[in-house]
């Protein structure tokens, strides 16, 4: 959502308001001639709920709405009484009189006619109220109200369809009405009804209202309203088969708008900005909609009620959004096709992201962009923005929660795009589309199966984008006292962390810890650190050793590794490479520096074969039997001397006999020759 108009506060302005003049004239004892004073201003003394003392109101006003005719119809019938007596003083009959009886319009208001019961019209005189959203109708009373002779009077009016962007909350046409419902009388003594064709999809926001259906009509009612002062309502009524249809294109989407009758200004600007907008916004934030899909577009008031200038729904994929022409407005709504509650958890992640893309996407189109007031901490309605939750008519603290919340998300991820760019953002919003840690590792997955919130948020501004700034913000502005005190074992824990994968050389830390330091449990991530410690200190020996072995380091030791959820069988796992490790770098040593015999030993006991079956076990993670194997080339290096000496020893012995064979053979012939 975005804000908008807000409505006024109407207190007195909306209560029927009498004029009072005092009129002495002689009492029947006497003979003294009546004297007229100059009317005075009342009434002089107003309670909390009762507006007019002295003035009995009873009043029921009545709205029916009419698409068809464009019109809204609004009838006020009121009984007056004057409640001042009249009263004896100095031989003379003083008497108060109300000439003028007032009441408020709604802004627009035509055909403004003032009758009284079984008489003639009355003048009627309407002037500006306090806000462009009511007016003041004065009615002249004749003739003048007194004590003891009440009078019914009526007013009616009718509201014609305002022009766009008219800055009035009341509007009809053929496809959409909406107006403020407000009511006069006296405390108990005010009722209201709203007449609308039943076919209308309608919404009545604020105060209670009955409803039920007759004659083709639904008729909302509140009767014997306690505090007319106070009471207040607003209608939106709407007939969306009645709208003018007009689709465009975004790649192999469809975006579908509709706009009220007439308002071709408003369709072609928002047609423009779906067209031009959209590919910008899917370019910034670099994530495309998974699968075709079909956007709506609404022109409608109804979100001013509330006082926004327009919201998304998610599960419709609808925007409605008011006739205003605001591009930033248009395209923060157009923004929330991305961020919504699929892709972040958090109102204010969702309502900053879509603040900065849309104004990205202006600056990208050539629009003036808007940028964000500066925040202040203590403006009423502060509060931390991860408490900023989803709208509460009731609480009266809303409107300035409201805009403060929106003002400052917006500041809060201005600011990091200013340190980091909107691609740095952008980054951060990828790896929240596809649920990926910010503690990654390599040779694993290394995505969850949760939507993004404020801590991963952090996580990957820092770790994704490098943010400097981005934990000195969620400090000041984002995290309530018991989260900062999360952030703080955060901090803690990320430093030990950081220590251990920098000695990790380019390996990611083992599951058991970046899953816990992932989820924000900080202590269950401390506790690994201890023997975490001991086992980066292994992984270093075994890439050390298998280098001077000249023995590729496996990518089976690091999937072991990185993947390791279960760090008693990581350690298993580790020693029993470090023991093959140690055992090939001796045996590669000796090899290096072996004699003759040594080298001869070596290649007639096996410690090639060993080497090879060492090797291979290793490529395939299975470091016992590495171990094993390794164990016995160092075993078959160790007898290596003396296997080689005695094969050479056996080789001049088979040698020697041969000789001594030949010779003999040669010694016989000789003996034997004629």
């Amino acid at each position: 959502m975005t804000r908008g108009p807000r409505l006024p506060h109407l207190t007195a302005a909306l209560v029927a308001l009498g004029v009072v003049s005092t009129l002495a004239v002689g009492a029947p004892a006497t003979a003294h001639p009546g004297h007229e004073h100059s009317p005075a201003q009342g009434p002089v003394v107003a309670s909390p709920e009762d507006y007019t003392p002295g003035l009995g109101v009873v009043a029921e006003t009545t709205y029916t709405v009419d698409l068809d005719d464009r019109t809204i119809n609004v009838d006020l019938v009121v009984r007056l009484t004057n409640q001042i007596r009249d009263r004896v003083r100095d031989g003379y009959v003083e008497q108060q009189y109300f000439h003028t009886f007032t009441v408020p319009v709604l802004a627009g208001a035509e055909q403004v006619r003032a009758s009284r019961d079984g008489g003639g019209a009355l003048r009627v005189q309407v002037r500006p109220g306090d806000s462009d959203f009511y007016g003041l109708a004065e009615i002249s009373l004749s003739p003048h109200l007194y004590h003891g002779r009440p009078q019914t009077v009526r007013l009616s009016y009718q509201i014609p369809p305002q022009p766009p962007r008219s800055g009035t909350l009341t509007q009809v046409n053929e496809a959409f009405a909406t107006f403020p419902v407000f009511v006069s009388g006296d405390p108990g003594q005010a009722s209201v009804t709203v007449r609308l064709p039943a076919h209308l999809e309608v919404d009545v926001v604020g105060d209670d209202m009955g409803s039920t259906t007759a004659d083709g009509m639904a008729v909302y009612t509140a009767t014997d309203i306690a505090d007319p002062a106070e009471w207040f309502a607003s209608v939106v009524a709407r007939d969306d088969d009645a709208l003018i249809d007009q689709t465009v294109t975004f790649g192999e989407h469809l975006v579908r708008l509709q706009a009220w009758p007439g308002d071709d200004e408003w369709l072609e600007f928002t047609a423009d900005l779906a067209e031009r907008g959209l590919p910008v916004l899917e370019d910034a934030i670099g994530v495309a909609w998974a699968e075709p899909r079909e956007l709506t577009i609404v022109e409608t008031s109804a979100p001013y009620v509330y006082g926004y200038g327009g919201w998304y729904e998610h599960s419709r994929s609808l925007i409605e959004i008011g006739d205003l022409l605001d591009a930033h407005v248009t395209l923060h709504e157009m923004a929330h096709a991305w961020f919504n509650a699929e892709l972040f958890q958090g109102r204010w992640v969702n309502e900053a992201m879509a603040e900065v893309f849309a104004a990205h996407t202006m600056d990208e189109l050539g629009l003036d962009a808007p940028a964000p007031d500066p925040v202040d901490p203590e403006a009423p309605g502060a509060l931390p923005l991860n408490s900023w939750a989803n709208v509460d008519l009731e609480n009266p603290e809303t409107e300035e929660q409201e805009a403060y919340g929106y003002n400052t998300s917006w500041w809060v991820m201005d600011t990091i795009v200013d340190e980091v760019g909107v691609a740095g953002v952008s980054q951060v919003v990828q790896a929240a589309a596809e649920r990926r840690s910010a503690y990654p590792a390599a040779t694993t997955d290394s995505t969850w199966d949760q939507v993004a919130d404020w801590r991963v948020l952090l996580d990957h501004l820092q770790d994704t984008a490098g943010s400097a700034r981005a934990e000195e913000l969620f400090r000041a502005l984002v995290a309530t006292d018991e989260q900062a005190a999360d952030m703080d074992a955060r901090a803690e824990a990320r430093a030990t962390y950081t220590e251990l994968a920098d000695a990790a050389d380019g390996w990611a830390l083992p599951e058991a810890v970046r899953a816990p330091m992932t989820r924000w449990e900080f202590d269950q991530a401390s506790e690994t650190f201890p023997e975490l410690t001991e086992l980066v200190r292994t992984r270093a020996s075994v890439v050390d050793q298998l280098t001077a072995a000249r023995i590729p380091v496996p990518d089976a030791l690091q999937e072991r590794f990185e993947g390791a959820g279960d760090l008693a069988d990581l350690r298993a796992g580790l020693r029993a490479a470090d023991d093959a490790s140690r055992s090939m770098a001796a045996v590669t040593a000796r090899r290096d520096g072996a004699d003759p015999f040594t080298a001869l030993g070596g290649l007639l006991g096996g410690v090639d074969l060993h080497t090879t079956t060492t090797t291979d076990a290793l490529a395939e993670g299975r470091f016992g039997s590495a171990a094993a194997s390794a164990a016995r080339a160092e075993a078959a290096m160790d007898r290596a001397t003396l296997v080689g000496a005695g094969a050479v020893a056996l080789v001049v012995v088979l040698l020697g006999g041969v000789v001594w064979f030949v010779l003999l053979r040669r010694r016989r012939r000789a003996v034997t020759a004629p």
